[in-house]
């Protein structure tokens, strides 16, 4: 609750509003519900193109059995390089192994 207070106070330009979005999406990740983890992050993904957001989705479906789709949106995850990418690289290596 707190976290999601101090989330709300900030404020941020439209095209960095995905960074609050996320870490809120998270919150109900910490308060264990994946599923719906899993939809707040799906519709946030819809909304922009950041490899973060594809990357926690994707650990997401990862964590309740959903395999394909996990591998699906890491599909589209596009980091170069830093902790970002070395994430993606990570979680691909383990989907792959699936």
């Amino acid at each position: 609750a707190d976290a999601r207070e101090a989330y709300r106070a900030v404020r941020l330009v439209p095209a960095e509003r995905w960074q609050l979005d996320l870490r809120e999406a998270l919150c109900l990740w910490v308060e264990g519900d994946p599923v719906a983890t899993a939809d707040a992050l799906a519709a946030l993904d819809r909304t922009g193109d950041q490899p973060l957001v594809k990357y926690y989705l994707a650990a997401v479906l990862e964590q309740i059995g959903r395999y394909p789709e996990a591998q699906s949106a890491l599909a589209g995850a596009k980091a170069d390089t830093g902790p970002t990418a070395d994430l993606i690289r990570h979680l691909r290596i383990r989907l792959e192994a699936r």
